[in-house]
């Protein structure tokens, strides 16, 4: 082979090896856009999942025991909700935003007792956007 042919040959393969690595870089960027968009629906689709879980909520008639399981399944894990939670009882309503309330809700002496077998309304409060604000439980009967 004569050098030109051998340049020739070296070009051609340096082009092409250009074009694989750029085409490889392409299909990189595509494949984190990808994901990126991926990430963010599933964020949003569990949004709306948990939104329809507490949704389900709306017009029930719950005991006192469902109450505390739900202050404790939305406001006493590592990421407490964005809605308050709104009690009624005893000619007192309080709202309450974080898992601080716990012991009072357990505690028979406080005035923030759930009786287990109570039977408390759920409403499920929204804003004109359908951003659910306030889930609110007014105790209907005490049956202890």
């Amino acid at each position: 082979m004569s050098m030109a042919t051998r340049f020739l040959t070296l070009g051609a393969a340096t082009i092409i090896s250009c074009l694989l690595i750029s085409l490889g870089m392409q299909q990189y960027r595509q494949a984190k856009q990808l994901t990126n968009i991926v990430n963010r629906r599933m964020i949003e689709l569990s949004a709306w999942m948990e939104g329809e879980e507490i949704l389900q909520y709306h017009g029930v008639k719950v005991s006192g025991a469902e109450v505390l399981n739900f202050y404790k399944r939305f406001f006493c894990g590592f990421v407490p909700a964005d809605f308050e939670m709104q009690l009624v009882q005893n000619g007192c309503e309080i709202s309450m935003k974080n898992g601080a309330y716990l012991a009072e809700l357990q505690n028979s002496k406080s005035l923030l007792y759930c009786p287990d077998n109570a039977v408390y309304q759920c409403n499920v409060v929204e804003n004109q956007n359908r951003v659910i604000t306030a889930v609110r439980f007014v105790m209907q009967e005490s049956l202890e």
